[in-house]
C-alpha cells in the first residue's frame, strides 16, 4: 500500500516538472497553468477512484 502511494507521489512530482519545464517554454503566467494542473490532477484522481 505504502509503496503504491509513494509510486503516485513520484507521478505527480513529475507531472509537476514536466508543467513547470512547459509553463518556462510559453508565454502562460505560472497561477492558470497550476489552475490547469490541479484541475487536471483532481479530474484524474476522481476517475481513478470511482
Amino acid at each position: 500500500m505504502s509503496v503504491q502511494l509513494w509510486k503516485q507521489e513520484v507521478l505527480i512530482a513529475t507531472d509537476f516538472i514536466v508543467l513547470i519545464a512547459r509553463q518556462l517554454s510559453t508565454d502562460n503566467d505560472m497561477e492558470s497553468v497550476l489552475e490547469d494542473y490541479l484541475s487536471n490532477n483532481l479530474q484524474q484522481q476522481r476517475k481513478h477512484y470511482i
